[in-house]
């Protein structure tokens, strides 16, 4: 039988990414709530970019794998299935911004 710390678990965030014209990533907030970072904090000519991301791992090993799905995207960049709640938590972003 594994150890406590030797199991391995998934959590999801959301994640709000501040993108300059080039497509750079300047500035992000992290939370377990979407309504924590939505509506974005800040402009000043940056973009906010919504997504969540899925990371996997344990107390013995750290971090095992971290990806993110965009907003519209029902897979991660790993290729796990997002959750329905995220993904249409995620579609709000994009409908509440057009």
């Amino acid at each position: 039988m594994k150890h406590r710390d030797e199991i391995r678990k998934t959590t999801y965030e959301y994640c709000c990414e501040y993108v300059d014209a080039y497509g750079d990533i300047l500035d992000n907030d992290f939370s377990g709530k979407l309504s924590d970072i939505y509506p974005a904090r800040f402009s000043n000519g940056l973009e906010p970019q919504f997504c969540v991301v899925r990371t996997v791992g344990s107390e013995a090993e750290g971090i095992i794998d971290k990806s993110w799905a965009y907003v519209g995207e029902r897979e991660f960049c790993s290729g796990h299935k997002v959750p329905a709640s995220k993904f249409n938590q995620l579609l709000k972003t994009q409908t509440n911004n057009n």
